[in-house]
Order: structure tokens, then C-alpha cells, then sequence
């Protein structure tokens, strides 16, 4: 083989390992990309799991306070401690629609997250508690919007809402007090009790757009958050019934006792007398069953 035919053999030999060469590298490039793709999915799936576990966690701790004697204002309190810890939030609040005047209608706090660093803010400057404020009612506005569709809802801009609602505090310190706490949005979840409209459960989150899971998670949350009003609701109207006179409405002779026993306690613990005053009054009978 003469020379010219060498180089030409060194030269295809060279092609095809170019070639090979290529194909492995084009073969690891796809791995590695497969594995990229592969990597991210983990993490997103590990990022549910956990996500899951949370809602998991939180939504038990609803139920257990459910099934104890504690007050509903504390069982809310809790549930929405759990909440903002569990999910980073600056704050967590429940505003109740009232409606006992037509003309004035507002929304009122019925429990908020009040170791919130803009909760503490607001308490420092008013020197009154922030769940004491209340929220004018606007038929137009988002809270309205929200319980009206049955929605959950959220918006970037807010901050004419806290001026609203604060409205003996100068809006540039709401503006000042806000920045460090970074709220991004405000997520509003739609509450009822026995198919009536109760309120509104209130989130302001660090992120500028909710996820959907997120949101799914909000709505379940809401969802506990009212069985839990409903069986307090229950629960009061039975505790009601079973201490009040059906036909005049005042307290029977089982509360008596036990306001009676419960007082006799209290005087022997702290060393001081109470009185008990009896009065007797007549035709009581006559004009009960007059009405």
C-alpha cells in the first residue's frame, strides 16, 4: 500500500472514530438531560409530598380542636398559628360578615395570627388590639366579590383595603410597617355555616402568585374552618336549650345550680363570702301562660 493509500485508511479511521465519538456524546448529552428533566421532577414531587404532609398535619390539628371543649375563638386562633407556620405567611385572619345592621354592614375580626410582626405594628401605634378594627362593607369590592362566587381569590394590590380598615392610622406608616413584612398578595378563601355566609378567611403571603395546589390547600382549609364553626354553632344552640326556659327565655333551675355550685367553689377558694339574693315574683305564672 503506498502512502497516499496510509493516509487515506488514517484518515476514514479517524471519520468514524469522530463519528463514534459524536454518537457517545450526542447519547450523553440525552442521558443527561433525561437526568436533568428526572432531577427536577423529584424535587417538585418531594415538594408536594411535603406539601401533603403539611395539609395533612394541619387539617388533624383542626380536627382534634374540634373534638375538644376549647372556645371557638381559640380553636381559630390555633388553626391559623398552624396555618401562617406551616405555610410562611405574614399574617392569618377570619373576618365575619356582620349584618345585624343593613345599612352599616362590615366585616369584623373574629381571629387573627396576633404574634404577626404587622399585627404587633398596628397594636404599638393604636394601642388597641388590630382584631378590634373593623372593615367597611363595599358590594364591589373583593371580599363581596369572593363570597358572592364562592371563590377563592387573591390580589396584588391591598393596600387601600388595610387604609380602610385602619382608618385612624396615617396610611403612609400602614405603607411604612408593610414593607419589611414583604406581603406580596392577599388570598381570600369564602366561608359559610349551615349554607349562610359567615366571612372571609384572609392569608397575605410573601409570594406574588399563589400555586394551584396552594390554593386547593386554602379551600380544604376552609372548608374545616367551617365544620368547625358549624359544630361550635351546634354545640351553643344545644348548651342553650338545655340552660334556658323554652317559653320565656331566661335561665332554669340546671343553670342555677351549677352557677350556684360554681360560686361556692370560687368563695371557698379565695377566703371571701358571696350572698345569694332570692326574689319572688308574683302572677309570673299567669302572665307566662298569657304570652
Amino acid at each position: 500500500m503506498n502512502f497516499f493509500g496510509k493516509i487515506k485508511n488514517f484518515t476514514k479511521a479517524i471519520s468514524a472514530l469522530e463519528d463514534s465519538i459524536n454518537v457517545s456524546k450526542q447519547d450523553y448529552l440525552e442521558i443527561y438531560e433525561r437526568n436533568q428533566v428526572l432531577e427536577k421532577e423529584i424535587v417538585e414531587r418531594t415538594q408536594e409530598l411535603n406539601q401533603a404532609n403539611k395539609t395533612i398535619l394541619t387539617l388533624q390539628l383542626i380536627w382534634e380542636m374540634m373534638n375538644s371543649s376549647t372556645p371557638l375563638s381559640s380553636v381559630l386562633q390555633k388553626i391559623l398559628g398552624s396555618l401562617m407556620s406551616e405555610l410562611n405567611y405574614t399574617n392569618c385572619t377570619i373576618l365575619r360578615l356582620d349584618e345585624s345592621d343593613e345599612v352599616e354592614k362590615c366585616y369584623k375580626c373574629v381571629a387573627t395570627t396576633t404574634d404577626s410582626i404587622f399585627v404587633k405594628k398596628i397594636r404599638e401605634v393604636a394601642q388597641r388590639p388590630a382584631e378590634s378594627y373593623v372593615l367597611p362593607y363595599k358590594e364591589d369590592d373583593i371580599f363581596a366579590q369572593c363570597i358572592k362566587e364562592r371563590k377563592v381569590l387573591y390580589t396584588n394590590d391591598f393596600s387601600s383595603i388595610l387604609t380602610d380598615a385602619f382608618l385612624d392610622i396615617d396610611p403612609e406608616y400602614i405603607k411604612k410597617i408593610r414593607k419589611p413584612i414583604q406581603s406580596q398578595s392577599m388570598i381570600l378563601c369564602p366561608l359559610f355555616a349551615k349554607g349562610k355566609s359567615f366571612g372571609c378567611l384572609v392569608v397575605f403571603s410573601t409570594r406574588q402568585e399563589p400555586q394551584q395546589t396552594e390554593l386547593h390547600f386554602l379551600s380544604l382549609f376552609a372548608q374545616q374552618i367551617e365544620l368547625a364553626v358549624t359544630i361550635t354553632g351546634l354545640f351553643e344552640e344545644v348548651k342553650k336549650q338545655a340552660t334556658t326556659d323554652v317559653l320565656t327565655d331566661l335561665y332554669n333551675r340546671r343553670y342555677f345550680e351549677n352557677a350556684l355550685k360554681n360560686e361556692a367553689e370560687r368563695s371557698l377558694r379565695s377566703n371571701l363570702p358571696f350572698s345569694l339574693i332570692s326574689l319572688d315574683l308574683d302572677l309570673v305564672s299567669a302572665e307566662a301562660a298569657a304570652d
